[in-house]
């Protein structure tokens, strides 16, 4: 499934995926990877989704693309945290349909400097030990040569935080705009 918010004033668009990732898959290059207390998931689950968005503000544009799978882990207490990054050197593919921009620009693949900040972001949020006991990977992304940053792609795994535990899933688009507001 699919969904696409665009605010009243146009300034911010966003697409998420659920239960499926867009074409997007990082090539693991480099991972950072942590292993963190977590409760015991008392069922086998696994779900994914991605978040793209896209804000301009004047002259001012920022983009992102963020997706991630999770496998709960019954048989466990930890939550493993992989993410993928690619390395400054990869062949550059572009992002054939990027959101809110031409793909002119657009490239499929998490640089080092936005990974880090991922991860970042997920290891010391209070919010990921939700999710409970299994594997999270963050495996999917693109980025803008203009617009990408590290705090952009850090509220994007805040997104990715909040919308993977979501009951029920995929959360409607009233929850959906709800969790996007709140990480801006």
């Amino acid at each position: 499934m699919i969904a696409i918010l665009a605010n009243d004033l146009r300034e911010e668009r966003a697409r998420f995926w659920f239960n499926e990732l867009p074409d997007a898959q990082t090539l693991p290059e480099a991972v950072f990877e942590k292993t963190i207390e977590s409760f015991k998931q008392h069922h086998t689950f696994s779900r994914s989704c991605a978040v793209e968005v896209s804000r301009h503000i004047g002259p001012i544009f920022k983009y992102g693309l963020l997706g991630a799978s999770f496998h709960a882990d019954a048989s466990m207490n930890m939550l493993k945290i992989k993410v993928f990054a690619q390395e400054q050197k990869s062949e550059k593919r572009s992002f054939e349909t990027p959101l809110g921009m031409s793909q002119l620009g657009v490239y499929v693949g998490l640089p080092c400097e936005f990974s880090n900040s991922v991860f970042e972001t997920l290891i010391n949020s209070s919010d990921v030990s939700i999710l409970g006991a299994g594997e999270l990977i963050i495996s999917h992304a693109a980025y803008g040569l203009v617009g990408s940053s590290q705090q952009f792609f850090s509220r994007l795994s805040a997104i990715l935080i909040q919308l993977l535990p979501e009951q029920p899933f995929p959360p409607d688009e009233k929850r959906l705009e709800s969790i996007l507001n709140l990480n801006r």
